[in-house]
């Protein structure tokens, strides 16, 4: 959940320890940059090639079709690296190094300076975890990660609402800050759904709207409330 009432950073990741990684991006355009290398001392072992380097970038709406890196390549005196700029679409990833791949490596993927503000999609957590219901007496964080630019907006505002047979039924507003776990920016809301919302049982849709930089953007997701456990 998100605790830590920072306000933005630039949006990206960086992984260079475990195999595989799951992660939001907002979409537009990121710079993607891969080095895998060995030590002078584990070059000059005298094994042609002291790790094997291979991975790749998927995204999880279309996983037919990673980005993929190493291949596996061989590595000794020279390192592996790549720097490219890639487009990609608003989603969940998943970063893999394959097992194999007992080099020292570095992933980053970082948004463009140029992208506009925006939003991934709006989750309701409970325990940290993503969740499609909840119950009476449950405490539940509304959460998306958003992109309010380099340097973040200190002027960037926005609203939940809760929506109950299609009707506006409460209005909250949103919190910035940096998720503990990622470092990355996000706005949320926590709620405690006490038993003054009995009258929401049943199908609910929450809405985030944030408003950053002349801009407007939007994510919803669809909810049950039931009774006490």
């Amino acid at each position: 959940m998100v605790l830590s009432a920072a306000r933005a950073q630039a949006e990206g990741y960086t992984y260079q320890i475990g195999g595989t990684y799951y992660f939001f991006l907002i979409g537009g355009k990121y710079e993607l940059y891969v080095d895998a290398h060995v030590t002078p001392a584990e070059a000059s072992t005298g094994h042609p090639h002291p790790c094997y380097f291979s991975g790749d970038l998927t995204s999880m709406a279309a996983p037919q079709s990673p980005t993929e890196f190493g291949g596996p390549v061989g590595i000794a005196l020279l390192p592996y690296r790549v720097d490219s700029h890639v487009t990609l679409a608003r989603g969940i990833y998943r970063l893999h190094v394959l097992p194999l791949s007992m080099c020292r490596w570095r992933v980053t993927i970082v948004s463009d300076p140029g992208n506009a503000p925006g939003m991934t999609q709006l989750l309701m957590l409970r325990n940290t975890e993503s969740a499609k219901s909840a119950a009476l007496g449950q405490t539940v964080q509304f959460y998306a990660q958003v992109r309010l630019g380099d340097t973040g907006d200190p002027q960037a505002n926005g609203t939940l609402e809760v929506l109950h047979g299609g009707k506006l039924v409460r209005t909250e507003p949103l919190l910035f800050g940096l998720d503990n776990l990622t470092r990355e920016p996000a706005a949320y809301v926590n709620i405690t759904w006490s038993d003054a919302n009995r009258a929401l049982l049943g199908d609910n849709v929450a809405r985030f709207t944030v408003h950053s930089r002349g801009q407007t953007f939007t994510s919803t997701v669809p909810f049950t409330l039931d009774e006490a456990p």
